[in-house]
């Protein structure tokens, strides 16, 4: 198995040409010269900002559902100064943009505080979430103006979405993965370039929020998602049969892979996308049909066993590895099914075939009732209760243990059991002046700490209102300093100050110890994170046993 995410090439002695044009920085590497542009952090530090820079060859015509290519050289000056082209979605979950985006999108963002041979910065790539259907890497979105304050470079990477960059036959007429083969390639630019931004090629963090942390399979830093969690890699089967699906949606012939994928490459990219839609039911579940997959073996393979088996047998890469997650993730869902009334209704009438779709287990028992798994976890959270308004927590509870705590602590447990490098845990529990809930929907509510809202203190975003406070202000200073310090020196708190007052102690047993950030003075290492809800995930095993395959705690 190529073991992409490990970025481990050779470094190329580039030719660099830093200059100043008209006030605009201009860079030169091996495919050509760039301009960026100035920008500047929320402290008023100027940076360097390089955006839209294409690292393949447009995934278009016939190489749509194929691997992605480098590209190799652009004429002229490349301007760097704008947005690039999202990859083709809908917005399912925010709802702000509906169907929009153009498959020429493989481009990516370097962003630097400064330029220079003398000390080359640590790099974090950051890889974007979206359930693989939707998101960018555009500063909109994710942007530097919180993380460079800090001597850090920060790249931020497109990648294919949905059907266009997940769909898979199961078999040579297209293996699948096709989005992470694009990340792998963004990362191999970066290793190979990196160097002509004033960034260190040999270190070099990969950062991944939600979706894009479950693809962090070898190394870096995951924030709310990881691998082997049920939503994230495609069971046996299911890859061909709903690219079946989709043809049939889309009058394309299935009696032939290779016929299928011919005619679904004369499809326009918004036929597929709503098209794509009709495989959810409730809201935006059953979620991501298109995901990634274990290929079969071959010569371009990614994936050619489970992560589990990958991490069993220690061939993750033998670096440093950071996760977490916050303390009620699960509000991305709960508050989207509380802000309409009528999806409250048709779970609270038939609980037992919408919350399998809820908590992505529905997939795993094709033809098979569900109803065993589903009836027990009612009596967990509910007591056997109907589902109405007082369930808002209870809901948010399942779906942060089924689709990251639960998955999160058991990775991250048998990890450092086979890992010689340390793995570090964190739960964010600071509830600052806003949240990500009031985005995923029902804003009369406090969810909590919802999913991604650790990701307010690190990136900035256009699309989330964020006015810090000063405690915002102080717990912006110790979530950089945290990612500053893994970046730097593998540790995230390699000294302790007045920001970090408490060591954060790697994981060592099956206690899972871990860094609970409440304030930014109110940090302590604990154990046992939410232990009586994860050993009835550990005995319901709803996940593992449909995947026949048992963690080893």
């Amino acid at each position: 198995m190529a073991t992409h995410l490990n970025v481990t090439l050779v470094f190329l002695i580039l030719i660099q040409n830093v200059k100043l044009n008209q006030n605009l920085p201009e860079v030169t590497i091996s495919q050509g010269t760039l301009r960026g542009i100035i920008g500047k952090t929320i402290q008023g530090r100027s940076i360097l900002e390089f955006r839209g820079i294409p690292y393949a060859e447009p995934p278009i015509g016939e190489k749509r559902f194929k691997a992605s290519v480098p590209l190799k050289s652009w004429h002229g000056v490349l301007d760097a100064t704008k947005d690039h082209n999202p990859c083709p979605q809908d917005d399912e979950m925010f709802r702000l943009l509906r169907i929009h985006g153009n498959e020429d999108c493989l481009f990516l963002n370097v962003y630097t505080p400064k330029i220079s041979n003398d000390e080359l910065l640590p790099v974090i790539a950051f890889i974007h979430g979206g359930g693989f259907m939707s998101n960018n890497a555009n500063p909109s979105l994710f942007g530097p103006n919180i993380l460079l304050d800090k001597d850090v470079i920060l790249v931020t990477i497109n990648y294919r979405l949905g059907a266009l960059g997940f769909l898979s036959t199961e078999d040579d007429v297209v293996p699948g993965n096709n989005g992470l083969k694009d990340q792998s390639l963004a990362l191999h630019w970066i290793k190979n370039n990196i160097k002509s931004f004033g960034g260190n090629p040999s270190k070099i963090t990969i950062f991944g929020q939600s979706a894009g942390g479950a693809n962090l399979i070898f190394a870096g830093i995951s924030s709310s998602g990881i691998t082997p969690a049920g939503w994230s890699l495609a069971p046996k089967g299911s890859g061909i049969r709903n690219a079946k699906r989709l043809a049939n949606y889309l009058s394309c012939p299935t009696t032939s892979n290779t016929e299928m994928v011919k005619c679904l490459k004369k499809v326009s990219a918004k036929d597929i996308i709503i098209q794509s839609n009709r495989f959810l039911e409730f809201n935006y579940d059953p979620g991501i049909p298109f995901k990634p997959t274990i290929e079969h073996s071959h010569q371009d393979a990614f994936i050619t066993q489970h992560p589990l088996e990958i991490i069993k047998q220690g061939k993750m890469a033998n670096v440093p590895f950071m996760t977490g997650v916050t303390s009620d993730d699960g509000a991305m869902k709960s508050a989207a099914i509380y802000n309409d009334s009528s999806l409250v209704e048709r779970l609270n009438n038939n609980f037992n075939k919408y919350l399998p779709m809820v908590l992505n287990y529905d997939h795993l028992y094709i033809n098979q009732s569900t109803d065993k798994y589903t009836n027990t976890i009612k009596k967990f959270y509910l007591n056997d209760k109907g589902f109405d308004n007082s369930a808002k927590s209870a809901l948010t509870d399942m779906v942060t243990d089924a689709l990251f705590f639960y998955p999160a602590r058991s990775v991250s447990v048998l990890h450092a059991k086979h890992s010689k490098k340390p793995v570090y845990f964190y739960l964010f529990e600071y509830r600052g002046s806003t949240s990500t809930s009031t985005y995923f929907g029902d804003r009369q509510h406090d969810y909590g700490v919802a999913h991604s809202d650790d990701i307010i203190y690190l990136l900035s975003s256009d699309i989330v209102i964020f006015n810090p406070n000063e405690e915002d202000k102080k717990m912006i200073e110790l979530m950089t300093t945290l990612w500053y310090n893994f970046a730097t020196t593998g540790n995230p708190t390699s000294n302790v100050d007045d920001i970090k007052s408490k060591h954060w102690q790697p994981v060592t047993t099956d206690n899972l110890e871990y860094y609970s950030i409440k304030n930014y003075d109110k940090v302590s290492m604990k154990k046992n994170l939410f232990e009586k809800r994860f050993q009835f995930w550990k005995n319901l095993n709803v996940f593992n046993e449909a995947e026949k395959i048992k963690i080893e705690l």
